[in-house]
């Protein structure tokens, strides 16, 4: 079946070999970094190297097996195209792979030591109309909140979000971003109909948000808590972890053990607090007179002066 991906016609086999996925689900359009160690999956990825570097991705339902058979893994998966291969020193592979289209396999089996699919291309919904819209917006906004309160998600991403204009390829990338159960992915994954892709994404970042906020909240009255003594004595453990670790009992730690002390006799907005104690940090793990340094210390300098 032909498939158009970005600007160019692929051709998708009906006979693939198989990868099975420990504890990851990748989608469409997505570039994706995957370690193949076992000795089927490497024979598998041999097999696609001469079939137009085509392979079918599924999940497994559970990532303690380390021979899973049909009944192993999910139904629908990722046809994906290899891009890159390389041989780590322990005879493992990292293979870099972009997700193409889903599929849905009709059956699998063992031939040559490896497993191999039979599928069917799922083509993507292309559909349209105004509650699509509304809830490709309403996902947005959610997503948003979502990067703003998760911060190990760079600003980066939303970027790139905002810029997708078709509806499948919006909704993929957003589910490929959540942190979330593979069970859960899965779900969006199964799902072929865009708008029952937004709904189970505006059910997930709901559920993350709350989560998020639950811990943001938790963690603002753990530092409203702190008595002054015990913050003093919380940040002399952190500079002396930080002295042990680099080794530095010079004029630099003398630098930062005064602007400890400023912080911890003087009085300041919360914000501009935690702030300050985040960059002396950064400033104690610097070379002295580099020039990221002397912007830290500049910085530091002035949130003192508030």
């Amino acid at each position: 079946m032909k498939i158009r991906h970005s600007t160019e016609d692929v051709d998708i086999k009906t006979l693939l070999p198989v990868i099975p996925l420990r504890d990851v689900v990748v989608f469409p359009h997505m570039i994706y970094p995957l370690l193949i160690g076992r000795k089927f999956t490497i024979n598998a990825l041999q097999e696609a190297m001469i079939q137009d570097k085509q392979l079918l991705l599924l999940a497994q339902r559970s990532s303690t097996v380390d021979n899973p058979k049909a009944t192993d893994l999910y139904n629908v998966g990722v046809v994906a195209r290899v891009l890159q291969v390389m041989k780590m020193p322990n005879g493992t592979f990292k293979v870099l792979v972009e997700g193409l289209a889903r599929a849905e396999v009709i059956t699998i089996s063992k031939t040559n030591n490896y497993l191999a699919a039979k599928l069917i291309v799922v083509a993507p919904d292309e559909s349209s109309s105004r509650e699509t819209e509304a809830l490709s917006r309403s996902v947005s906004e959610q997503f948003a909140e979502y990067v703003r309160l998760n911060r190990r998600i760079p600003d980066e991403v939303l970027v790139a979000v905002a810029s997708i204009e078709k509806y499948h390829q919006l909704a993929d990338s957003i589910a490929a971003q959540i942190l979330h159960k593979v069970e859960n992915k899965q779900r969006i994954l199964e799902a072929f109909a865009v708008k029952d892709q937004f709904v189970l994404l505006s059910e997930m970042l709901h559920e993350e948000i709350e989560i998020l906020k639950i811990e943001q909240k938790i963690d603002g009255t753990a530092r409203e808590s702190m008595s002054k003594s015990n913050r003093e004595a919380y940040l002399q453990h952190q500079l002396k972890a930080i002295k042990d670790e680099l080794g530095q009992m010079d004029d630099a730690g003398a630098e930062v053990e005064d602007l400890l002390t400023r912080l911890q006799t003087g009085t300041y907005p919360e914000h501009a607090r935690a702030k300050a104690e985040e960059e002396i940090k950064r400033l104690a793990r610097m070379h002295t007179f580099s020039a990221e340094a002397g912007v830290v210390r500049g910085y530091v300098e002035w949130l003192l002066a508030l």
